[in-house]
């Protein structure tokens, strides 16, 4: 998942993505990568001050440079609990912000899944942050779309129950299910249900080094 450049991801509340998120970032800022934790409902207010990790002046460098950058928005329900607009105000706040670097972007929003509207929140999300999914053909080479695809994808978390940890005991052992991964075009991808957190899987890729592929 540490390739996606728009992601949006559903839990259930206790799932652990708001700690999943933080370590993420934290984990990649120690690398010294542009790497950013914000509260969506701060937004508004500051920008800046939304920072919880990453800081201004590391912000204003990386959006003068050519570097990718990562941003680990958390959460979409917080910030719709006053007002339900204020999540799109606060995107629109964003956008703003990290227009010139947009393209260099990965941007990750959480969300409980009872907060999470799939049509509307993916059509905001490409109306605000939109970004077209690379499509290569045979060989690696560029195909050339004459509408291009959105490049969001939404995963959802699920906590484990007895039978996956006793799975995540083997580290080279698949879910042998098959989900429903919500794609642009809805496409249906085999699980790994492995996971460096004690109380959560992700429908998504192997992830042996964390559910960004990372480390840790």
């Amino acid at each position: 998942m540490d390739r996606e450049f728009r992601c949006a991801i559903l839990a259930e509340a206790g799932a652990g993505k708001t700690e999943e998120l933080r370590q993420r970032a934290s984990v990649l800022a120690g690398r010294g990568k542009p790497a950013f934790f914000i509260r969506i409902e701060d937004i508004e207010a500051d920008f800046y001050r939304a920072l919880e990790i990453g800081e201004e002046a590391q912000f204003q460098t990386w959006l003068q440079s050519a570097e990718e950058a990562w941003f680990f928005l958390d959460s979409v329900d917080e910030a719709r609990l006053e007002n339900p607009r204020a999540f799109e105000k606060a995107l629109r706040r964003f956008a703003k912000g990290i227009e010139s670097g947009a393209h260099r972007a990965h941007v990750y929003l959480s969300s409980r899944t009872y907060a999470w509207r799939p049509r509307e929140d993916r059509r905001l999300l490409d109306e605000i942050l939109f970004l077209a999914a690379p499509q290569e053909g045979e060989g690696g080479e560029v195909i050339q779309q004459a509408e291009p695809q959105s490049a969001l994808t939404v995963y959802t978390m699920r906590p484990l129950d007895e039978d996956r940890v006793r799975r995540l005991r083997h580290p080279l052992v698949f879910d042998a299910e098959i989900p429903h991964q919500i794609t642009p075009k809805t496409s249906v991808k085999a699980r790994c249900s492995l996971s460096n957190s004690p109380n959560l899987v992700i429908n998504g890729r192997k992830r042996s080094s964390g559910m960004f592929g990372i480390g840790s």
